[in-house]
């Protein structure tokens, strides 16, 4: 089809054919001959059929041309004949033409401009190819331009102009049909040029190629894919020639077996593979195919390889074997999950879980050695037997329902029930029992019990200590809720006595600095015996062996006690087993012990004695509290001097009352307002004159909302003073709760912010000066990257307002938002044009009906005069002579950040695009606002992470510091006090084994050596808490010492390995690796049960590493549960305090490692040694 160079119908007057009937003859036989050399250029695969089909074409239009030079020449003198021979070709032709598998047409070419053509002739064919008639395709020039396929429709305008200077057109492009199929179309044209006497035509014909397409996109996804199945298919696929050569290598191959494709392309068979080779050819080509043959392989590095051997024969079209493919599966993988099946198999049968099969009918069908430990039968009694009447479970109907609908709804069910024993006794195990479905489709059932003895065990401690928590709760919030000191005591006791189950229960407090012990609360004593002094100064009691031990002491029975005796008060009443703690202060001096006791014998637990550490801990804080509220009425004489000589006026008024009346203001308001102070005592709601005109409902309003949420208030407003001035304050404002958590009164802060106001309104003249010159501006960039680029959220919201300008016609628009605190509407950017009204001085207080207004996402008012719903902002539009809104609101992942809103003097003056723009500048705006202060939060969230991580530190600083400093103290004291009255009991036992009499001789002797241990004892402890050698000598030396005594003690071998030498770190990091060191070989002596230990300690890049590593029985360092590893914490503790990482690497059965890493600090005067 042709039409202009930029596909333009001609617009000039069309010419009639007046062509007569040889040029139709002339036309029918040129286009047959053309339709024929196109048709077999489509259709004819063979390139020789084709020539020879173009050849016949050829001849036949030429034989048509000699048929139209004698037609001419003989029309004259026999014109009659002529015409009827002609309109019998014509027939004959026109048949023809309307019957080939395509569209004919025929443009011709218009005489005054050879680039415009007119269509007068198109076949028939057009209907079927297309659904249009032809007389409609002749008389619409651009009808061909518009069927064209919008994605096709440039590249077909252009091949139809370059065929302008060739003469020759031949395209291919998609079409949409009239019922909106599309279909592709070939479209071949020449053009025949008519001599002198005329601009001549173009003949074409388009066929439908549809068809031929999707079988070309089929073809092309066919081969892609077996293309890609080659090169992506895990088995290796290799194609050979008959002779063995290798014609196709995939990756896989090379993966499998080492050989690139270009090391084995060619010959590939090796020399030893040759006899193998050659009887798998001849059975290949005799047609025979063949799989899963396992033979073990050689790789290229030498390594074996069991595989999978696949062959097929490949064959040609006249049936002749081709090629031989063959596909290699590694099943080396195969072959070694088959044995570890076997080994689970065997594994099984040894677990010590009982695992028990049944069939559908729940018969035992497996019975493993787990099972036959369990319940005591054999494999060889149980199997074949019904095993719901071997193992009765104690359930009742509705517990068998419920197994049922469990099967049905999760295929499994899971339980604990009673289950007898062959030796008739019961034992509670846990069932997990699933129903699984083999492939014939027979169903059977696989159950795994467990002996949930000891478990049950360990929950009825869990429960009991779950218990102890929450009565730790309970007097938790009771003590933090301030009862009194006596009242709370005294709860405490009785709690702690029904929850430990005992009848006597001691607070003793100690006397002054005798030493003597006072029975300060109790529960079970004598009459008369609390209050009084129970144990003298000096007395080894219970007590002050807790006091002066610092930790928790149990006595199972107090007859046998050797550490400490009983006192008089604790014989009178027939105490045998105990419990005490310290019940610690604040300070430095304990308040004295707790403690509670039994006429019975009975062992008190750990758990018992850190319930009893927790209880104690709350006594302390009570009476920490009582003591700060001694101190708090101290302070209120104090408070009263400081309130009235402060900077701002301090006030208080009945938060009860709405509004609220004044009971008290500080001397200042004299000075801030200049009214004297009787006149506020006077009148409690004289304040409320004072405030001024315009901001008094928004400040009653807010004051009325935060006495009822009881939330603190900050705002700002005006005042007015005694000579009429305009003062602004700061209102800082919070509500005071008595004990029973009502609301007693609330106080606040008045500041003067008069100064701060007159610079910020002096500011904002400033920025709206300077917004009035930037509306002059012109945006430069697309609005989202502009606003995008804004460091604030005024700039957004002003170059937003800059970019709508250009898009929408207003005479105001404002981006501003609700500040929740004041109700009132504060304005981010406005843009103003002439024809309004000027905006009010002052806030916009927003009532509920304006708050409606604008939550809603879009708010258009073609006429306000006409608009009956009423709000403050809209009476503020009427005011202003505004008559036109548009208000949008801004959304971002559904939270409402503002408004943006369009105003004009013009009614219905915004139309849906208005809307449509300021939809879109309110969502993009929207956007960025949300994440400026996402940024704002993030900043400020990494700034509060930063002061809390340096917060840590500094404490961990100060606790390690107090922990080396208290262990030095402890340690001086056993060195200088214990030490030396164990050496002079020593000297004593030493010459009471010579004076006393023979038959007591061995036990002098025997208590000599009990004084040469503790004597020992005490030396060992000593050194562990400070050795001497980390102070004096340096880290190697004590870590030396510390490995020679766990080697000797702890019956492990300890090697040490470092190079350090004499060199000396600072201090802090000296002690922060030994004490590391120190735990790491506690651990191993305590859990491991390791039998060696290898410690090295090295440096490299100014970095000092030690690591501890043991053979022993490892842990899993992520399956320690709560309360655990307390030690591993402390260890990267202490690490973090010299900038240092800690790194512990252990697995079950596989030992553990611990990793030091800390930066060196030399101390000065060392050596690098």
């Amino acid at each position: 089809m042709r039409l202009t160079p930029d596909g333009r119908a001609d617009p000039a007057r069309r010419t009639g054919s007046g062509r007569g009937f040889a040029l139709r003859a002339a036309l029918a036989y040129a286009v047959l001959g053309v339709v024929w050399i196109a048709l077999t250029d489509l259709l004819v695969e063979d390139p020789a059929e084709v020539w020879v089909q173009t050849v016949k074409g050829s001849l036949f239009a030429g034989a048509s041309a000699v048929f139209v030079f004698v037609v001419l020449r003989t029309f004259v003198a026999a014109r009659r004949r002529a015409e009827a021979d002609l309109r019998r070709s014509e027939e004959r032709f026109r048949t023809l033409v309307e019957r080939v598998p395509g569209v004919v047409y025929l443009n011709e070419i218009d005489r005054d401009d050879s680039s415009l053509t007119r269509c007068a002739y198109v076949g028939p064919q057009l209907r079927d190819l297309l659904g249009y008639e032809p007389e409609e395709w002749m008389a619409d020039d651009e009808l061909w331009q518009r069927v064209i396929h919008p994605d096709d429709r440039d590249r077909a305008l252009e091949a139809n102009a370059a065929a302008e200077g060739t003469g020759e057109l031949s395209a291919e492009y998609r079409a949409v049909t009239r019922d909106g199929r599309t279909v592709w179309i070939h479209d071949e044209g020449h053009r025949v040029d008519a001599g002198a006497g005329g601009p001549g035509y173009w003949l074409g014909v388009m066929v439908d190629i549809t068809a031929q397409r999707v079988a070309d996109a089929a073809l092309h996804e066919l081969s892609e894919s077996l293309r890609g199945v080659f090169a992506a298919s895990p088995l290796a696929i290799m194609v050979l020639e008959p002779d063995g050569r290798v014609r196709h290598w995939n990756p896989a191959a090379e993966r499998m077996l080492g050989w690139a494709a270009s090391e084995v392309i060619g010959p590939y068979v090796p020399e030893d593979r040759q006899e193998e080779f050659a009887r798998l050819r001849a059975r290949v080509l005799a047609g025979e195919a063949f799989s899963g043959i396992e033979v073990t392989r050689v790789r290229k590095d030498g390594t074996p390889i069991e595989v999978s051997v696949s062959t097929a024969p490949f064959h040609g079209r006249d049936g002749r074997v081709e090629a031989i493919v063959g596909v290699i599966e590694d099943i080396t993988e195969r072959k070694r999950v088959a044995g570890q099946l076997a080994l689970q198999a065997e594994l099984l049968a040894n677990v010590n879980d009982a695992v028990i099969a049944t069939d559908a009918s729940f018969r035992i069908t497996y019975w493993n050695h787990g099972a036959s430990v369990l319940y005591g039968w054999s494999s060889a009694e149980v199997v074949g037997r019904d095993v719901t009447e071997l193992l009765p479970a104690d359930m009742s109907a509705p517990g068998y329902e419920e197994i049922r609908q469990s099967f049905l709804e999760n295929g499994f069910w899971r339980g604990e029930v009673l289950h007898p024993r062959k030796d008739g006794s019961r034992v509670p195990v846990e069932i997990t029992t699933v129903a699984r479905t083999r492939e014939d489709g027979t169903t059977y059932f696989l159950s795994v019990n467990r002996d949930v003895t000891e478990r049950r065990r360990a929950e009825e401690a869990l429960r009991r200590r779950t218990r102890q928590q929450e009565v730790i709760a309970r007097l938790g919030a009771t003590a933090v809720s301030g009862p009194p000191l006596a009242a709370f005591v005294d709860e405490v006791l009785r709690v702690v006595a029904a929850t430990l189950e005992v009848d006597l229960i001691a607070l003793l407090e100690p006397q002054g600095d005798e030493g003597g012990l006072a029975l300060r609360a109790g529960i079970g004593w004598r009459d008369g015996l609390i209050g009084t002094q129970v144990a003298a100064p000096g007395f080894p009691s219970l007590a002050a062996f807790t006091l002066g031990a610092d930790e928790p002491v149990i006595v199972s029975d107090l007859r046998s006690e050797w550490r400490f005796a009983a006192p008089p008060y604790l014989e009178e009443h027939g105490v045998v087993s105990g419990a005490s703690v310290v019940v610690r202060s604040s300070g430095a001096r304990p308040y004295g012990t707790l403690a509670v006791l039994s006429r019975e014998p009975r062992s008190f637990t750990r758990d018992d004695a850190h319930f009893l550490e927790s209880v104690s801990a709350l006594v302390g804080f009570a009476m920490d509290r009582d003591r700060a509220e001694a101190a708090l009425r101290a302070a209120e004489a104090r408070y009263r001097q400081l309130v009235e000589t402060g900077p701002g006026v301090v006030y208080v008024h009945d938060g009860r009352q709405v509004p609220a009346a004044l009971t008290y203001v500080s001397p200042q308001v004299v000075d801030l307002l200049g009214y004297p102070l009787e006149r506020w005592r006077e009148d409690p709601r004289f304040w409320l004159a004072c405030i001024h005109p315009g901001d008094r409902n928004r400040v009653l309003d807010a004051d009325a909302k935060a006495i009822r949420g009881g939330r603190p208030l900050t705002m700002e407003y005006r005042l007015i003073a005694a000579d009429g001035r305009e003062v602004w304050v700061q209102d800082r404002a919070m509500t005071i709760r008595d004990e029973d958590g009502a609301l007693a009164f609330r106080q606040g802060l008045l500041l003067d912010v008069t100064e701060r106001h007159r610079a910020e309104e002096e500011r904002r003249r400033a920025i709206e000066s300077q917004l009035r010159l930037a509306t002059r501006l012109e945006a430069l960039h697309p609005i989202d990257r502009d606003v995008l680029a804004a460091a604030s959220v005024e700039e957004m919201a002003d170059r937003a307002l800059d970019h709508l300008r250009r898009l929408v016609a207003y005479d105001r628009a404002t981006v501003g938002f609700v500040h929740e605190e004041t109700g009132t509407y504060r304005v981010l950017a406005m843009r103003d044009r002439e024809g309004l009204g000027p905006v009010p001085d002052g806030p916009l207080v927003v009532d509920a009906g304006a708050r409606v207004q604008l939550e809603r996402p879009v708010l258009s008012i073609p006429d306000l005069d006409r608009f009956a719903v009423p709000s403050s902002l809209l009476g503020v539009a009427r005011a202003m002579g505004v008559r036109s809104v548009l208000s949008v609101a801004l959304l971002a992942e559904g939270e409402h950040l503002g408004n943006l809103a369009l105003t004009s003097a013009t009614p219905a003056a915004f139309d849906e695009e208005a809307e449509d723009i300021a939809r879109e500048v309110a969502s993009q705006l929207a956007i960025a606002i949300r994440q400026a202060r996402l940024r704002d939060a993030l900043r400020e969230r990494a700034a509060q992470l930063e002061r809390l991580a340096e917060e840590r530190r500094q404490l961990l600083h100060r606790i390690v510091r107090a922990q080396e400093e208290e262990r030095q103290r402890v340690s001086l004291e056993l060195h200088d006090g214990l030490g030396q009255v164990l050496t002079s009991i020593s000297l004593f036992a030493a010459d009471l084994e010579k004076d006393v009499a023979e038959h007591a001789r061995p036990r002098a002797i025997r208590v000599s050596e009990l004084i040469r241990r503790a004597i020992q004892d005490s030396r060992q402890l000593v050194w562990s808490l400070r050795p001497p050698e980390l102070e004096h000598l340096g880290l190697v030396p004590a870590v030396r010492r510390l490995v020679e005594d766990v080697s000797s003690h702890g019956g492990i071998e300890v090697d040490l390995h470092e190079d350090l030498g004499d060199l000396r770190l600072d201090p802090e990091a000296e002690a922060v690796v030994y004490r590391v060191v120190q735990e790491a070989l506690n651990n191993v002596v305590k859990h491991a049960k390791a039998t060696s230990v290898s410690v090295v300690i090295r440096r490299a890049n100014g970095a000092l590493s030690a690591l501890i590593e043991d053979n022993g029985c490892g842990f899993e360092p992520i399956a320690m549960g709560p309360g655990q590893g307390m030690g591993l914490i402390g260890m990267r503790e202490r690490a973090e305090l010299v900038e240092g990482t800690l790194v512990v690497e252990s697995a079950d059965g596989s030992g553990a490692r611990v990793r030091l890493e800390v930066p060196m600090g030399h101390r000065e005067g060392s050596t690098d040694g």
